[in-house]
């Protein structure tokens, strides 16, 4: 059952690299952006274990459960209604970012915001299920998800135009000390572990997560994948000039025989699947 676990932190890691993150670590790859994720590996893994601890000692209870146990009703109202903007301000950005990344690149004619209600709508009604049922609709989704990210990692780094000395370059800059700001994007690879604050209610007493040594190298594979491949196809210096970096680098790759020319479909079609898993959580 810990399988479900590692759906969330490969999911979150998944949908970090549709997101901004990769955009502020290329922002700062000549200023800490190495360093920052080197950093962020055991931030991020310290962070998880510790969490996982935690929950650890509160089987079958999530956070609302937890803290009302503890903490008089104003205290865990006020705490609850802050985690609550907190998760809201996480839907709408991949709401938003979903919209216009759908709107720019597949169907610029249609209205963005019809697209976004369509999408609000959509995950509203697949987040007032059950939490078990969200939780197999997560396993679900994943193994739809898994083949499309490993086709198109390795069509990018199968490219004949992807850069190695471009990526070395970059990666010599390691030196350098990374700021609060790259800091907080690198250990955002490994922030699945947050949905315990839910998802702990499904897990009984003798439940324990195993194979916790692989939390470093999945967000570590994540992280370096989302930051080195666009350098490689872009350059140490066109890479910055975008904001929807990923989309773009999908779309700067093609199959030569097959019915989808443009690898960019197939990263749509997983982004759909992402942001639909992460709003609907």
């Amino acid at each position: 059952m810990y399988r479900y676990f590692y759906y969330h932190v490969f999911y979150i890691g998944m949908m970090n690299v549709m997101l901004f993150v990769p955009h502020i670590l290329i922002k700062h790859r000549f200023d800490g952006a190495v360093s920052g994720i080197l950093a962020g590996i055991v931030i991020g893994t310290v962070l998880t274990i510790g969490t996982v601890y935690c929950y650890r000692q509160f089987p079958e209870l999530g956070l609302p459960e937890i803290l009302k146990r503890y903490f008089p009703d104003w205290i865990v109202a006020a705490l609850l209604y802050l985690s609550c903007l907190l998760w809201l301000a996480g839907g709408v950005l991949g709401s938003y970012t979903f919209a216009q990344t759908m709107g720019l690149f597949f169907n610029p004619d249609m209205n963005h915001y019809q697209f976004l209600l369509l999408i609000i709508v959509s995950s509203v009604f697949a987040g007032s299920r059950s939490t078990r049922t969200i939780q197999f609709a997560n396993e679900i989704l994943f193994w739809l998800c898994l083949p499309l990210l490993l086709f198109i990692l390795f069509k990018a780094i199968t490219s004949p135009y992807l850069s190695w000395d471009a990526i070395r370059i970059v990666a010599g800059y390691v030196a350098g000390p990374p700021s609060l700001t790259v800091l907080a994007a690198s250990t955002f690879f490994y922030t699945g572990y947050l949905n315990l604050t839910l998802f702990n209610r499904l897990y009984p007493a003798a439940f324990r997560i195993k194979h916790l040594w692989s939390i470093p190298l999945l967000g570590a594979f994540l992280a370096f994948v989302s930051f080195f491949i666009p350098i490689g196809l872009h350059g140490t210096i066109g890479v910055e000039q975008y904001i929807y970096l990923w989309s773009v680098t999908a779309d700067s790759m093609s199959l030569k025989y097959g019915f989808i020319q443009r690898i960019l479909f197939i990263f749509l079609i997983m982004f759909t699947l992402l942001s639909l898993m992460f709003m609907m959580n």
